[in-house]
């Protein structure tokens, strides 16, 4: 833990009693997903169409683009250029089709930042069981056509498209889920990612050679039911048309579709022994709570900056050998400070009551062997000499 910081952890004080705890960084989980996000195999440029519906006037009515090309003479709404007069042919022809908005999309790390200076994928504000999780994108383009109104307005071909070092972004409600997984990480993550599928077998192939059965569980982020929060980042796209609707719920099936065929994004992979374990710490319970920032007197900041909230804390609190799991608790002192976090992805802390009956069980044999018990005895000579 933080050498600067006043507060040391004290696991062993009546208030907390955890025989261990395991700690990491929003910044360390964001720089595995920024990994996932980047190395995933290359995505293909998708595009939407959406036409209008004449009963409605909304356009609710999904194409594909060949589709829509093959109704149009085979104009392609995206070839067309931001500022072309709305006489041209190709709109058009367009309008005829009943065309009203299409997205050009493509997931990936977003163009011309670096993700240093972007909010983290994933925040731990929301607690363990949901966290928020922001969706980037490598590319995205909205045309949307508006025709001339009945009272005479306009038409107008309106283009909106991601800037570089200006990234559009959906902010959404995740929940983190626990589920099984085989034992030869058969998921489509693992897939995506040999790797890392081949580090893990390696090592657990280590466990299965000491004879201990076991099975396994992933901890992973469930896209599939993510909620939209009000934090949009489409800019240009004015609040209340019709295409900033659309964009927010298509770019999110298409972000859950994504991720379908990526792997869900992992959190973390844990091993359940089925027979006694043999490890000197044997892990008998767990429980997961989110720690802040704290102030020199151990309390939680109120309004933490961006450097603060990134030493917000995923703590894995742990119980051994059977004992109680006291629970969650909110600890007196702060894991990491930010100073540290670019070198320090987290702390392992073990109780000292722990860790001394551990010491304690291990010497107590070789200090037994080793003691020497005396048996004094006295003799007197024939004149009562001793």
């Amino acid at each position: 833990m933080s050498s600067n910081n006043s507060n040391r952890s004290n696991l062993s004080s009546p208030n907390y009693g955890h025989d261990f705890v395991v700690s990491t960084t929003p910044t360390a989980i964001n720089k595995g997903l920024w990994q996932y996000l980047s190395s995933s195999k290359e995505q293909p440029v998708t595009q939407l169409c959406f036409l209008v519906n004449r009963e409605t006037g909304y356009p609710s009515e999904y194409i594909s683009v060949e589709d829509l090309m093959e109704k149009t003479g085979n104009v392609n709404p995206f070839d067309i250029k931001p500022g072309t007069n709305y006489n041209d042919p190709r709109i058009a022809a367009l309008t005829a089709a009943l065309f009203s908005t299409g997205i050009q999309l493509k997931m990936g790390p977003p163009p011309g930042v670096s993700s240093h200076n972007l909010p983290g994928i994933v925040s731990l504000a929301k607690g363990t069981k949901a966290v928020e999780f922001n969706m980037y994108f490598s590319e995205i383009t909205v045309v949307q056509n508006n025709p001339p109104s009945g009272w005479g307005g306009t038409g107008h071909w309106n283009v909106w498209a991601q800037p570089s070092g200006q990234p559009w972004y959906l902010t959404t409600i995740v929940d983190v889920l626990i589920s099984d997984i085989d034992k030869q990480l058969s998921s489509t993550y693992f897939q995506q990612h040999p790797d890392e599928k081949a580090a893990l077998i390696s090592r657990l192939s280590g466990l299965e050679s000491t004879g201990t059965a076991f099975s396994l569980q992933q901890l992973l982020f469930d896209l599939d039911n993510a909620a939209l929060q009000g934090e949009v980042r489409f800019e240009g796209i004015p609040d209340g048309n019709p295409a900033r609707s659309l964009v927010e719920e298509a770019t999110l099936k298409l972000y859950t579709s994504y991720a379908k065929e990526q792997g869900k994004p992992l959190l973390a992979l844990v091993a359940l022994p089925h027979v006694e374990d043999e490890s000197q710490l044997k892990l008998t319970g767990i429980e997961r709570q989110v720690s802040f920032l704290k102030d020199s007197t151990g309390q939680e900041l109120k309004d933490p900056t961006p450097e603060q909230l990134a030493v917000t804390t995923l703590d894995y609190l742990c119980a051994t050998d059977g004992h109680p799991l006291p629970g969650a608790r909110t600890f007196g002192w702060n894991w990491v400070m930010p100073e540290e976090v670019n070198h320090e992805s987290g702390v392992i802390a073990i109780n000292r009551n722990t860790l001394g009956n551990f010491i304690m069980n291990e010497l107590m044999p070789s200090c037994q062997a080793s003691c020497i018990i005396a048996s004094p005895t006295v003799k007197t000579g024939p004149s009562g000499e001793v």
